[in-house]
């Protein structure tokens, strides 16, 4: 079991899950947005997850540049001096039904930013246990 510590960057609201170390990413993040009570809206279909190594995990199967315009707002446009954000580009992409658990949170002490509408949930891996028995 993988024990998270989880914080609403918005709201200040904390909360606690414990979940299966080899669900998917993109299972994660419906119990993510149950156990912080995020609504379930368009929003929540466009959510997205950021690790400290930049990468990007996303719901849809394939990422097309169109997503990284929508999400930076042209962020990547090294031409554009307003911009502020991060340089991403396709290849930071990720479908997160491909991905696990075990290859966001390699370690205790991991931590990634979940978004959804206007909420940033910081995630933040800090136990692992052995899996317990269902009853």
């Amino acid at each position: 079991m993988y024990h998270f510590e989880l914080v609403n960057l918005r709201t200040g609201e904390t909360g606690e899950m414990a979940i299966l170390d080899d669900m998917t990413i993109e299972d994660f993040c419906r119990n993510l947005r149950c156990e912080m009570g995020l609504p379930y809206t368009l929003g929540s279909r466009e959510h997205l997850i950021i690790d400290k190594q930049n990468r990007i995990f996303m719901q849809d199967v394939e990422v097309i540049a169109e997503h990284v315009d929508m999400l930076w707002e042209g962020a990547d446009d090294p031409n554009d001096p307003d911009k502020e954000g991060a340089i991403y580009d396709e290849t930071s992409y990720f479908p997160e039904d491909k991905h696990t658990l075990q290859d966001l949170f390699p370690q205790v002490g991991a931590d990634v930013l979940y978004g959804q509408d206007y909420d940033r949930i910081g995630c933040k891996l800090i136990a692992i246990t052995e899996d317990e028995e269902e009853e």
